[in-house]
């Protein structure tokens, strides 16, 4: 600041000259003295320069490995939201099948109702053909109700059900009343 006043106030070139000199003299000194304090410690800097030269290469690759790491874990997580919802749809249909599993045990128990309901009252066990006829009234009119092809088997199952004794028509007409 002095100096630019110095050469802002004099209107002489022998004052300007002199101070360029000044300066320059005074660039030198500085210029020396840094060179020298260079020299003094160019080891402590050579050290300082490689060490901040393997950070700087280290800290890229650490970059580099993280972005490569988010990308990989978008990717995964774009995965999981894929296998998520193949998992949610063969769980749904798994779900279907052991329906149908259950429906198609249903009908065979149908199937070989009236004859063991038969074979049961020709033993004397009504206990049994009374299980056996309010489970196979309780199917038909449960899930399986709306399935046409099991007419013959529930028109067989209604006879099994009047030829029945009364105690055994009175048991079945009463869990059909609760069933609902």
């Amino acid at each position: 600041m002095r100096i630019l006043r110095t050469l802002t106030e004099s209107d002489s070139g022998q004052q300007r000259e002199e101070q360029k000199r000044r300066l320059q003299v005074q660039w030198k000194e500085s210029d020396t003295a840094v060179d020298a304090l260079v020299l003094r410690r160019q080891k402590e800097l050579t050290r300082v320069m490689n060490m901040y030269s393997r950070v700087s290469t280290r800290l890229t690759a650490a970059r580099a490995r993280v972005r490569d790491i988010r990308a990989g874990l978008s990717a995964c997580k774009e995965l999981l939201h894929y296998k998520r919802d193949d998992l949610k749809k063969h769980w749904l249909e798994g779900v279907q099948q052991k329906h149908m599993l259950e429906m198609m045990e249903g009908v065979q128990m149908l199937k070989g109702a009236p004859d063991r309901f038969d074979s049961h009252l020709a033993e004397q066990n009504h206990l049994a053909a009374t299980t056996l006829l309010v489970g196979a009234v309780g199917r038909l009119n449960g899930d399986l109700k709306d399935i046409g092809g099991l007419a013959e088997i529930r028109t067989l199952v209604e006879k099994r059900k009047e030829v029945g004794s009364p105690a055994i028509y009175y048991l079945v007409y009463l869990s059909t009343l609760f069933y609902w």
